[in-house]
């Protein structure tokens, strides 16, 4: 059977994304990785400061490249995942 791994990290954050996968990956290979983080701040984007813009830039998609970067080296390695 699969595992579920649910942890609380910032996936904004490069070193804590690698972190966890590293963990994981010390019990067993990633096959599958989910990343659902998203952000959306409702409201005009004109209304928007520079702040909020950057956080959804960084949840909705740097913490993918993140996530990536993490755990496709493995899987390609394995030619699995």
């Amino acid at each position: 059977g699969g595992s579920c791994w649910t942890f609380p990290v910032d996936v904004t954050q490069e070193a804590q994304v690698q972190s966890l996968v590293e963990l994981i990956e010390k019990e067993r290979p990633i096959d599958i990785f989910i990343n659902n983080a998203g952000l959306a701040k409702p409201g005009s984007f004109l209304s928007s400061s520079t702040v909020d813009c950057e956080r959804q830039m960084f949840v909705n998609f740097f913490s993918h490249l993140y996530t990536l970067r993490a755990v496709l080296p493995s899987m390609v390695a394995r030619k699995r995942g």
